[in-house]
Order: structure tokens, then sequence, then C-alpha cells
């Protein structure tokens, strides 16, 4: 295995199969969180999720986080929902929970997703359960296109900023609110590479540090991201 001469911060922790997949390309995989989440009050999600639970409801999530809150309550239940969801690792949680027939479409952004949703003529309302720090997009675009949103809080992302002293070669960011976390506190020198684990994230950065190279993952998900930062290190 080659001395780790390479330097790279994730803002989320990393699986330690993919910190030593890097490792052994001679990149060093510091994770330091920069969001934490908390789920909603049980009794007070709860409420919301039983009152749907009995219908035939169309439902999104763009969260792994927000499908792991809902499913605390399903109780081995599979409702009779039609999901459409964000893919890889929120899409792996709605097969869990809910079993992969569930799935009406899937797609990498919420963008995507929500055409895929206002393609569906038969579909003119849907339960959106999301965090406290969602993006407008999915109301926005959905409702401008006559369909009915109504949202589920499931669960709070808190930034918990850090200061970091070293400097790195790339920093790696998995959602718009840890980029807001990590410069609300941190500046980086602009040749250091930012990697982003999608579109939506990758625009967030852009409005922080447009000077800097960035690089987004064709796929959002940790393995993609972390092939594309051994492939770029390495060009």
């Amino acid at each position: 295995m080659p001395d780790a001469e390479l330097c790279i911060l994730s803002t989320r922790l990393l699986a330690q199969p993919l910190i030593d997949k890097a490792l052994a390309h001679g990149i060093r995989v510091d994770a330091v969180p920069f969001i934490d989440i908390s789920f909603i009050e049980a009794e007070i999600l709860q409420a919301q999720i039983q009152s749907i639970l009995t219908q035939s409801a169309t439902v999104v999530f763009t969260s792994s986080n927000a499908v792991k809150s809902v499913a605390r309550f399903l109780n081995g239940t599979k409702p009779d929902w039609k999901i459409y969801c964000l893919s890889t690792a929120t899409k792996d949680s709605v097969v869990a929970a809910f079993g992969e027939q569930s799935i009406m479409a899937t797609a990498d952004d919420g963008t995507a997703l929500a055409q895929l949703i206002i393609a569906n003529v038969s579909v003119d309302k849907v339960v959106f359960f999301c965090g406290n720090l969602r993006r407008n997009i999915i109301p926005d675009v959905l409702q401008q296109h006559g369909k009915s949103v109504t949202e589920i809080l499931a669960y709070h992302t808190v930034a918990t900023p850090q200061n970091i002293h070293q400097t790195y070669n790339g920093v790696v960011f998995f959602s718009p609110s840890a980029v807001d976390s990590f410069f609300s506190v941190n500046i980086i020198p602009e040749e250091t590479i930012c990697y982003a684990i999608g579109k939506t994230t990758a625009d967030s950065i852009k409005k922080r540090v447009p000077q800097n190279p960035l690089q987004t993952s064709v796929t959002p998900s940790g393995e993609a991201i972390t092939d594309l930062i051994i492939n770029t290190l390495h060009a």
C-alpha cells in the first residue's frame, strides 16, 4: 500500500471500505461531520403518518433520513403508497422499508424527480416527507404545475461547523446543508478541489467558491464519489 501523499476532507462520515480504497491509491481521507440529523419527536410525526397510513397516497422522499424517520412507525406494515424518490441511498432505504414494488420512479436530483411526477397526469397531489432545511425545488415545481403538496417534517438538520486548520487537496460535500455549514467558518485556497455528490450540492458550492475547481459525481453515491476522487487526483 502506498504512503498517503494526498489528503481529502469528507464533510460526513464515510464507510471504512471506501476510506481503505482511497488509501490504497495513496489518498488519506479525514471525515469530519458538518451536520447532525435528529428525527422528529415520535408523537408528532406518528399522528401525521397514521392519518395517511391507510390511504393510497403518492409519497415523495429526497433523503434516506426521511425514510428512516417514517419507517419507525410502520410496524412491519407496507402501506399502499406510490413512492417517488432519489436514487442510491434514498432508494435503498425505501426498498428496505416499503419494498421495491412501492417505487414508481427514481431520479438523481430533485429537479429530475419533479419532472417525473409532473409527467404522470394521474397524480394531482403528493405527500412530501422532508427535513427542516429542504430545498424548494420539489414543492415549487410541483405547485407551479398544479400539483398539491402536503409537506410533513420528518427530521431536523443541525449545522455543526468546525474550524479546519489543515490544507487539503480536496473537500467532499454530500449536501447543500454541509456546504453552508463548512463555509460558515472556513476558507479554502483557490486550488482546492471541491467534490459534490450531485447537482444540487454542486450548485451550492458554486455560490460559495465559484473560483475553485469543482467535480460532481455522476451517480450520487459514496462509491461513485470515491472513484471520482481517485480518478481526478491521479489523472
